[in-house]
């Protein structure tokens, strides 16, 4: 479907007041329902308020860490793929995401303790 097409599709719906989405569907894309701030402020503490990248202080930045999915897939919340990162290193993050993804994978496999995985005998 072309652009001007779907654009067309979207102002009929929004017209007829329509939702976009099922209530109970989440948009594509969108962050999975464990995904909130009581899981990111875990994820802060977890890591001592530090960016896991450049080691920044939470108080440095401004404003909070944010709070970055190692695989990158906004549905997978577990504890273990996620990571604080100051927004500068976030923003780097966001490029190069094979690398990134081996990066922080290698390093939470170095931190197993702190994650509350239990580490292979």
């Amino acid at each position: 479907m072309s652009r001007r097409r779907r654009q067309g599709f979207f102002l009929l719906l929004e017209a007829a007041d329509l939702p976009l989405y099922p209530p109970t569907a989440r948009p594509p894309g969108s962050y999975g329902r464990d995904f909130n701030n009581t899981l990111k402020e875990r994820i802060r503490r977890r890591d001592k308020y530090l960016c896991q990248l450049c080691g920044v202080p939470q108080a440095e930045c401004g404003r909070a860490m944010s709070v970055h999915h190692i695989d990158y897939d906004k549905e997978n919340s577990d504890p273990v793929n996620l990571v604080s990162l100051c927004p500068v290193c976030h923003g780097r993050a966001d490029r190069n995401r094979p690398h990134w993804t081996a990066f922080f994978q290698k390093q939470a496999l170095n931190r197993p303790e702190e994650l509350g995985v239990q580490k292979a005998s």
